[in-house]
């Protein structure tokens, strides 16, 4: 204060000043919990830029299997740190190194969460509800869309997609690489008891062969078993938020 304009009055006297903040994220559209944009607010924030990380695997053999380029085989490498209201894309390479020519399937199935039981609940919850994930082919094709666990129980009679059946993705000749195209958003309403969460899904990738190496040549007449040579790949997301989280400051 100005001590020479200020009335006596004022001496000794003690003023408290209640600052109170409102917080949100400035990224995946979080400012629309305030109905304004980046522009009309005055924000200048620097959106991530991460380049996306292709991952793969690939049928080696029927005495091999399958492999992963994929740390702990997690083919969502560009699927962490997501905010509410954000999208990201992820590259999925599947190919075949095997001398002949395989077809080849995706299917999901139920896997076991970590956690107490409440973070078990979140994380259902996360995958069932909150996460979505749209799977199309290189061609543009639709594979999958819906939430991101699957839809493993829904009946055979019906009509809401599901990944509990396998897809098949196509017919691979040797050394053929085909695309998988995968999407995901994560609900602008996710609030922050989601924070820090990993959900898990696991996907299954199968190679239909036979019981004999496919290398050999089947004799006329020779009835062999078809078998599926299964490789399965993690599938992981992990949050990281900041949504309404107010603050007050005393001086």
């Amino acid at each position: 204060m100005d001590g020479k304009t200020t009335d006596k009055k004022y001496n000794n006297k003690q003023a408290d000043i209640t600052v109170s903040m409102d917080l949100v994220q400035a990224a995946g559209n979080g400012l629309s919990y305030w109905s304004m944009t980046a522009s009309e607010l005055g924000v200048v924030y620097d959106a991530d830029t991460k380049s996306s990380k292709a991952t793969s695997v690939s049928f080696e053999s029927p005495t091999t299997g399958f492999s992963f380029k994929a740390e702990n085989t997690d083919l969502f490498a560009n699927f962490k740190n997501l905010m509410p209201g954000e999208s990201r894309n992820q590259v999925i390479e599947v190919s075949n190194n095997h001398t002949e020519q395989v077809p080849i399937y995706l299917y999901a199935k139920v896997t076991e969460q970590s956690g107490s039981k409440e973070e078990k609940e979140l994380i259902d919850k996360l995958l069932k509800k909150y996460a979505v994930i749209s799977i199309t082919d290189e061609k543009g094709k639709e594979i999958y869309k819906g939430p991101i666990w699957g839809n493993l129980d829904v009946k055979e009679s019906s009509d809401q997609p599901t990944m509990k059946n396998a897809y098949h993705l196509g017919d691979f000749a040797p050394s053929e690489t085909k695309k998988l195209n995968v999407s995901l958003y994560v609900d602008s309403q996710t609030d922050n008891h989601y924070r820090s969460l990993l959900g898990k899904v696991n996907w299954v990738f199968a190679a239909e062969g036979t019981e004999t190496d496919l290398n050999e040549t089947v004799k006329t007449g020779v009835i062999l078993n078809t078998v599926m040579y299964v490789g399965i790949a993690a599938v992981s997301l992990s949050l990281i938020l900041i949504l309404n989280k107010k603050q007050k400051i005393h001086s």
